[in-house]
């Protein structure tokens, strides 16, 4: 009985002080004891942890960080993550149990939202890839552009290299000029690691998006090689500075589907693109690639007669929104 009012009073106590009632400083002071006293003698309460973490007492929530009850353990990382002082020991703690990733998160958006604070939330454990994404976004935000491109560059798991990069496909991000080298440099690699993780599809919905408030010229390799991936060898020929994009990448695009029904097409295209312009290994490996192909189907050009009359292809398809 005894207990159950002093842990009444103590949950009465954190409530007051949080709605601002509790002014009298005897009072909070002999709350205060009782919260410390239940911590000395191994009966720590989330209502003891609650009202020392409002009372700016969080280092004496320290010790709870591993304690054995997930809610007070939780409640101490609560309060711990409000001071910078205490950032390490938090990490720490987080470190051996990923319960308390989503506190060591927070702390680390508040106190250290720096490339090196994102490699240290990158090397906790998290309960679900989910809870990592998001919070690896989350701090990925706050990151200057500049400082975030190294630490993305850094970032091996796709996924998570994805995550970190998301918002910088957003036309608010892309049109600050602030740092406006490293902004481009930024997206530019989000469209790279879509592209490595086989989707030209992501990209090319990204460039799209972006078409009409972010100049495109610097994003043709991108374009390229996601049209290329897709079998969609005019369109690649027509893409606004197109003439830059090196005969590798075209031959990267040729290497990975050298069975796909665009292929010889696509040979076809890299010799009259490039024609004297391939070096002599280039070359060698074109040639290779060209012989276990069959020639491109001859044009119809009774084909070209019969579709006069059909309407054109949604511009999602096809035409300049992906141009």
């Amino acid at each position: 009985v005894v207990a159950g009012l002093l842990e009444g009073v103590r949950t009465a106590g954190v409530a007051l002080s949080n709605a601002g009632l509790l002014t009298d400083p005897n009072r909070r002071n002999r709350i205060q004891a009782a919260a410390r006293a239940a911590i000395d003698e191994g009966a720590p309460s989330v209502a003891a942890v609650r009202f020392l973490a409002a009372s700016g007492r969080e280092e004496l929530c320290l010790p709870l960080l591993d304690n054995p009850n997930r809610e007070i353990a939780l409640a101490a990382a609560d309060a711990v993550a409000q001071s910078p002082d205490h950032l390490d020991r938090l990490i720490d703690a987080a470190g051996s149990n990923p319960e308390l990733f989503g506190a060591a998160a927070r702390a680390l958006r508040t106190h250290d939202a720096t490339a090196h604070g994102l490699s240290t939330l990158l090397a906790l454990p998290a309960p679900t890839p989910g809870d990592r994404a998001q919070n690896v976004a989350e701090l990925a935000r706050r990151l200057p552009p500049r400082e975030l491109l190294d630490a993305a560059r850094g970032i091996d798991d796709r996924p998570l290299r994805i995550a970190a990069l998301s918002h910088v496909a957003a036309i608010d991000f892309m049109t600050n000029p602030d740092e406006s080298h490293a902004r481009t440099e930024l997206l530019a690699l989000l469209l790279d690691t879509r592209l490595e993780g086989r989707d030209p599809e992501a990209a090319l919905q990204i460039l799209t998006a972006l078409q009409n408030d972010v100049d495109p010229t610097p994003f043709a390799p991108q374009r390229v090689g996601a049209l290329l991936a897709l079998g969609r060898v005019d369109d690649a020929n027509q893409v606004v500075g197109v003439e830059d994009v090196p005969a590798e990448l075209w031959l990267a695009a040729l290497n990975d589907a050298p069975d796909a029904p665009f292929a010889a097409d696509l040979a076809a295209a890299i010799r009259q693109r490039f024609q004297t312009g391939l070096t002599e290994d280039q070359r060698t490996r074109l040639e290779a690639i060209e012989a276990s192909l069959e020639p491109p189907a001859p044009r119809d050009e009774t084909e070209d007669d019969e579709t006069l009359g059909q309407a054109p292809a949604p511009a999602s398809l096809s035409g300049p929104a992906f141009r």
